[in-house]
């Protein structure tokens, strides 16, 4: 199997079901990183990535461009 390049994909969007949180990753969010952790529903363990939660505007960004 080959893996999508980057310029293949406009971004990815997670959904953690049991909290109906929808997280969107612009693509060059990957470049360094191989893996994450979400915390949608702690209060106490806050995920750096909230930022990215229902972060929709990354879909209408110019392609690997980030906020």
């Amino acid at each position: 199997m080959v893996p999508y390049g980057a310029d293949e994909i406009d971004a990815l969007v997670a959904y953690v079901v049991p909290e109906d949180a929808w997280y969107v990753f612009p693509v060059s969010f990957f470049a360094v990183r191989v893996s994450m952790n979400l915390f949608p529903a702690s209060r106490n363990k806050r995920s750096k990535f909230e930022k990215y939660r229902e972060a929709w505007w990354i879909l209408r960004s110019p392609v690997g461009r980030e906020r």
